[in-house]
């Protein structure tokens, strides 16, 4: 019996290393590289206020690309990002005072389009913005 457990070991360990090991793969032409880098995810962050206020207030991006947007509340009571317009479904981040929440959304179209705090009076209160999408 250990005859026959030494190969067996030997064997699943060099399955092991093959499956854990870096897999060397071409590099992407120019064309690719480009298209991949179109494909990345846009990063922003926007911060709230309990002055009713977004800062920044108004935002620029790419159509077409996945944005992740990090929605910080600077504030004590609750805030939100929210977007119901240009993307493919209405966006909500929502924060309680102090914390931070992030989503990932596409905007398809270019346009500028409104975001606003949804809790009740924000808005009217002046906590909106524009995303502006190129």
């Amino acid at each position: 019996m250990p005859r026959l457990l030494a190969p067996l070991m030997l064997s699943l360990a060099t399955c092991v290393l093959v499956a854990c090991s870096p897999a060397s793969s071409p590099r992407p032409a120019a064309g690719a590289q480009g298209a991949a880098a179109s494909s990345a995810a846009q990063t922003l962050t926007v911060q709230g206020t309990d002055a009713l206020k977004f800062e920044p207030s108004t935002l620029t991006v790419k159509a077409g690309q996945p944005i992740t947007l990090t929605f910080a509340n600077a504030g004590q009571t609750l805030h939100d990002w929210s977007l119901a317009q240009g993307a493919g479904q209405p966006v909500k981040i929502s924060a309680a005072g102090g914390q931070s929440a992030s989503g990932t959304f596409t905007i398809d179209r270019p346009g500028t389009y409104t975001f606003i705090c949804s809790q009740p009076g924000h808005e009217a209160a002046g906590m909106k913005g524009t995303l502006t999408a190129q």
